[in-house]
């Protein structure tokens, strides 16, 4: 599947989530972590920088997690 991860990010106003979309693409694939887990991670990882921004990094894991099930 091809995806053009830097436009869909700046599509759905998420310019600097390309990275967190992707991975929420890959995550139902990798069997490593379940997606749930790498929500937590995301939380945790970004909870320095406010709430706005852990929200909108769960936000593009979830697209991105939509999309790679499609």
């Amino acid at each position: 599947v091809l995806q053009d991860i830097e436009s869909l990010a700046k599509e759905n106003n998420m310019p600097k989530s390309a990275n967190v979309i992707l991975l929420g693409m890959v995550s139902s694939h990798l069997h490593i972590l379940t997606p749930e887990q790498l929500r937590t991670a995301i939380a945790k990882v970004f909870a320095a920088k406010g709430e706005k921004v852990v929200e909108a990094n769960l936000r593009a894991f979830d697209l991105g997690l939509e999309l790679g099930r499609n």
